[in-house]
């Protein structure tokens, strides 16, 4: 009798040990789809496979960090969350959960919560370096610059080759005005990794403000034709261009970066906007924005202004008003260049409609929300013809 219950206890932890097994299984294959689809930037599509794997392993911490990951990928806030709670609900040890739940509030301009999740994570591992940086960002954000360089002392001795704190590291002496300080740390940063393109970025920056365009245009070329993927590069580079007036070469970069698969809601505007102001391919402009706003819903003012330019373009000035109107009724919800992109090309639908007055109140727009903007020199320049024909 006894050895009867053994083989059925045997029995048991066998087909214990087999459903495990394939449980197992079950989510190797689930995460291995997830990842295809990130490889082929379909974000929500891998959202939907880790729900599936949450359903299966519901007690899976780990799974839930991920998926809060996701949802911070696409700037789904509330569900990434959401996400990042329930993973610290089932294990509240691990440090990269308060991590990437500190790293979401930093993006949402959350600082307090954001300090409060990133100490925590530091608390549980003294030596994550991408804690210790983005920490270092928020005390540069308070203008706290001997803690930050506190906080990024600590992370290079825990990694000395970690890009994003020898990045913060020039931003914290940028802010001091200590120029030729953060152009050192920039330059020694961009000669050990010229395919990194945040540093590219700021050396472009640093040899704009000193006005050496040809250095400025060097290193941005330079980054392309090593083919370096990360879109700011390319649309900075279009701007330079297109303040030269070579936007048929502003337009070529654009395009290269498309062919890269850079597909950047933001380049795709760009190229809309620069078609429209060679009135070359309304077609396709128009195509350019519709594409942008399918990746990213939230940049709808920009669609908006977009559209009513198109339809400037077209003569059908009573549309464009329409899409203006919409467009500033929601200009609360994207950054200030773009509310100055909308300003300005108000304005110069106003002109196209014979008002001078609107038209100078909409550049003068331009220049209180960025003073020192994209289009801040277009305005200014505007506002003088407009001043020179009353």
């Amino acid at each position: 009798m006894v050895k009867k219950l053994v083989i059925i206890f045997m029995l048991g932890l066998l087909f214990f040990a087999c459903q495990k097994s394939k449980e197992s299984d079950e989510l190797t294959r689930l995460k291995q789809q997830a990842l295809e689809k990130v490889a082929q930037r379909d974000i929500a599509g891998a959202i939907e496979i880790y729900k599936q794997a949450i359903e299966k392993a519901p007690k899976d911490s780990i799974l839930f960090n991920n998926l809060g990951e996701l949802y911070s990928a696409i700037t789904a806030t509330d569900q990434a969350e959401a996400s990042f709670l329930h993973a610290l609900d089932l294990d509240d040890k691990n440090p990269i959960i308060y991590n990437n739940l500190g790293a979401l509030y930093l993006r949402a301009g959350k600082l307090d919560r954001a300090e409060e999740m990133l100490l925590k994570a530091h608390q549980l591992d003294s030596k994550l370096e991408k804690t210790l940086t983005m920490l270092a960002g928020i005390y540069r954000e308070n203008k706290q610059y001997d803690k930050a360089m506190e906080f990024l002392d600590k992370s290079l001795v825990a990694n000395p080759e970690y890009n994003e704190t020898l990045l913060m590291k020039g931003f914290v002496y940028f802010d001091q005005g200590k120029l030729d300080r953060a152009e050192e740390v920039w330059q020694k940063l961009y000669l050990k990794d010229p395919l990194f393109g945040p540093v590219v970025m700021q050396m472009s920056s640093i040899y704009n403000i000193k006005k050496d365009y040809q250095k400025e245009e060097k290193v941005l070329k330079n980054a392309i034709d090593l083919g370096v993927l990360y879109p700011p590069i390319y649309l900075r580079y279009s701007y330079m261009l297109e303040s030269f007036k070579r936007n048929d070469e502003a337009i070529k970069i654009l395009n290269t970066a498309l062919k890269l698969k850079l597909e950047d809601p933001q380049i795709f505007y760009r190229l809309g906007f620069l078609l429209l102001e060679g009135e070359s391919n309304l077609a396709e402009a128009e195509r350019h924005f519709r594409t942008a706003f399918r990746y990213n819903r939230s940049s709808r003012p920009i669609f908006l202004d977009g559209m009513a330019w198109l339809a400037v373009k077209r003569k059908d000035l009573k549309s464009a008003q329409n899409f203006f109107e919409q467009a500033a009724s929601q200009l609360n919800t994207v950054k200030p260049e773009f509310q100055s992109l909308h300003h300005y090309y108000y304005g110069l639908y106003c002109q196209e409609k014979k008002q001078p007055e609107k038209a100078k109140e909409a550049f003068l727009n331009v220049l209180k929300v960025e003073p020192q903007g994209r289009f801040s020199q277009k305005a200014y320049h505007a506002i003088k013809q407009l001043d020179s024909k009353t």
